[in-house]
């Protein structure tokens, strides 16, 4: 788990520096984002994050399969904008709750 949060939050920092530099992002309020993703692509959130600059950190996937996915980030003013997006999204098993299950 922590794994996947440490890569998480890396990956925003990384996006949200070139933020500023790609004015085209697709960008508004959080709730209409995840309104507009879950008519759209019936995705719903399945991880988030938080980064060092205060932003949340999202992936929503479609369903169990994960057909697709979408990453958000949501500044502290509650300005969502739409990172990265794909397909095939896979929850991965953490160590800690394989370890927390063998005890």
């Amino acid at each position: 788990m922590r794994k996947i949060a440490t890569g998480l939050i890396a990956a925003a920092g990384i996006v949200a520096a070139s933020t500023t530099a790609n004015a085209q992002l697709l960008c508004g309020e959080r709730e209409n984002v995840v309104e507009k993703l879950s008519r759209g692509y019936q995705e719903k959130p399945v991880a988030m994050g938080l980064t060092s600059s205060g932003a949340v950190v999202e992936i929503l996937s479609s369903g169990e399969n994960g057909q697709t996915w979408t990453m958000i980030a949501t500044r502290p003013d509650g300005v969502s904008c739409v990172m990265a997006t794909g397909e095939s999204w896979q929850p991965v098993e953490s160590e800690l709750a394989m370890n927390e299950e063998s005890l």
